[in-house]
Parts: structure tokens; sequence; C-alpha cells
């Protein structure tokens, strides 16, 4: 399991708890703190995916497998 699914999961988790439950678990002042929380973390996680193949040199990649160029 990625840690995008892992944080999806605790959200779904988070949501269906009573403030309470989450406040202890989470040691927070609210059931809404902890969600956004979440939430900015999956935004991140996402952003990371979407990121990974940064800094790559198609040209460079395709030039080595006998490709004109990259498109």
């Amino acid at each position: 399991m990625t840690k995008l699914e892992c944080l999806e999961e605790e959200l779904k988790e988070v949501q269906s708890m009573t403030n309470e439950e989450v406040m202890n678990r989470y040691n927070a002042d609210s059931k809404e703190e902890i969600i956004q929380l979440i939430k900015e973390d999956i935004i991140i996680e996402k952003d990371k995916e979407s990121d990974e193949d940064q800094g790559m040199d198609y040209d460079a990649l395709c030039y080595s497998q006998g490709l004109s160029r990259y498109c």
C-alpha cells in the first residue's frame, strides 16, 4: 500500500470517528483540524507522485534508445 493510499484510508477512518475519539487518538483540539492536516498531506503526496520524473533528460533517454527525439 502506498503512502497516498494509507493517507486516504486514514482520512476515511477519521471522518467516521466521533470528535472525542479523534481528539483522544491524535491529541488534537478538533476533528476538523486533523481532517484538514490529513487532506494537506494527501495534496503533498499527490504532488510528489506527479513530480517523480522531474529532472529526467528525455532527449538523452530517447537518444540512448535509438529514438530520434522526445515529443
